[in-house]
């Protein structure tokens, strides 16, 4: 993700003279994955008030729609979490993540 991150992201941003985005890759202990995403995020957001966070979430593109249905429980739950428990100033992204070709 780092090497694509810097690649697809980082090099583009540089080379149109804009700031480019930070990747954050966060540790959690095993089974904790809301809680480190969403206190993450509202930690940024208070540091830097009034600045946009965007929370890029993956949605796994799969070829039959119950396939999808079972493999993006997380991201819903994630997204959910953070409307929630966040601020105006926090947008969630989903991006189409292909493990196969359809």
């Amino acid at each position: 993700m780092k090497e694509v991150w810097a690649d697809k992201v980082e090099r583009p941003a540089r080379a149109a003279n804009l700031p480019a985005p930070r990747l954050e890759i966060l540790e959690s202990p095993y089974r904790k994955v809301f809680e480190p995403i969403v206190e993450f995020v509202q930690k940024t957001s208070r540091e830097a008030p009034g600045r946009l966070v965007t929370v890029v979430v993956p949605d796994l593109a799969e070829p039959r729609w119950y396939e999808a249905l079972l493999h993006n429980v997380f991201g819903v739950a994630l997204k959910t979490l953070l409307y929630v428990k966040s601020t105006e100033d926090v947008v969630v992204a989903y991006v189409p993540w292909y493990l196969r070709r359809v």
